[in-house]
């Protein structure tokens, strides 16, 4: 029978170096207030690779005072399947990596798993992902006082987020179909309970009263969740003479292409979360949201609350990418 290998100690480590075993502690969790030499930390690497020491986990992080795991929340598991969801996490992840950071994913609910996971100081911060005005776990998490960043959500909080710049959006389309003689603008977008959706419908009021504006017409059209199809919103369109049309889903924006084709002069522009290829040449614009980019930004805003414990919470704003059909 094989005998099993005895792990090599931190004692072994710094005896090998001939340093004490806080000199060892404090060379690999790179305390910054540690002052050591850069031949006494030379000694110490190298006698840790000679050995393979591998530090205890639970103790180097006890010793830093850092996990270095990430909680990252969604509402429930379907989340994690979504294209634009997806993305955000893979660019999360693919940031963390970079600091030796690792992600743990947490629903909602039950809520006790979370706020257990907190309790015992597992994490050292979160990132809410959320689309939703549900907001009783977001705030349940804020009243720990643990650094969190919400994502893809603004919200009543004083907390950071970011965010893609959902309002700035629908005014950039907005001036690009007033710049093409359009006087009759509709939003074609539904609510479903979607912050983001909302912060398109509000901005689309906004334009309505803004004097830049003032010979156009701009209205909203609420998508009901039984008219996927967008027969009865199209019909709607065609009756009022719509000539500039915002359609907030790239193959939402083609269906009403197709609906209206046949039915006078307009102007059809898509604001889009996806990564389909644009090719539809009857979509004069496409603005795209950065999945990707978000991430990023929410996982530097995150570490800035985490290494400075006083920092003030900020929101960042993303805009979209302008694309012309292929």
């Amino acid at each position: 029978m094989r005998s099993r290998k005895v792990p090599v100690t931190r004692k072994q480590v710094a005896d090998a170096a001939g340093v004490s075993t806080t000199t060892v502690r404090n060379v690999l969790a790179n305390f910054p207030q540690a002052r050591i030499s850069p031949r006494v930390r030379s000694r110490v690497l190298e006698t840790v690779k000679r050995l393979k020491y591998k530090p205890s986990f639970s103790a180097s992080s006890l010793a830093a005072g850092r996990t270095h795991i990430i909680g990252l929340m969604v509402p429930g598991h379907v989340s994690l399947f979504r294209g634009y969801y997806l993305r955000m996490m893979q660019a999360l992840v693919a940031a963390m990596e970079e600091k030796e950071d690792h992600v743990l994913v947490l629903q909602r609910e039950p809520r006790r798993k979370y706020l257990d996971c907190i309790r015992r100081k597992l994490l050292d911060g979160m990132v809410i992902l959320q689309s939703d005005q549900k907001d009783e776990a977001t705030e349940a998490v804020l009243t720990t006082g643990l650094p969190t960043v919400l994502l893809n959500r603004l919200g009543p909080f004083s907390a950071s987020a970011v965010s893609m710049d959902y309002a700035g959006v629908v005014e950039r389309a907005v001036e690009f179909l007033y710049g093409r003689r359009r006087r009759r603008i509709a939003l074609l977008c539904p609510y479903w309970d979607c912050e983001p959706n909302l912060r398109h419908i509000n901005a689309c009021h906004a334009c309505q009263e803004n004097p830049d504006f003032q010979d156009a017409h701009i209205r909203h059209f609420d998508i009901p969740r039984e008219d996927r199809t967008f027969a009865a919103t199209a019909a709607d369109i065609v009756r009022g003479d719509w000539d500039g049309i915002i359609v907030d889903g790239l193959a939402a924006a083609g269906r009403c292409a197709d609906l209206t084709a046949e039915t006078g002069d307009r102007d059809i522009v898509a604001i889009d979360v996806g990564d389909a290829p644009f090719t539809d040449q009857r979509i004069a614009r496409l603005w795209r949201a950065r999945p990707d980019e978000m991430a990023n930004h929410a996982y530097r805003e995150l570490r800035r609350l985490i290494d400075q414990p006083r920092a003030r919470p900020k929101t960042i704003l993303i805009p979209f990418s302008q694309e012309s059909p292929c």
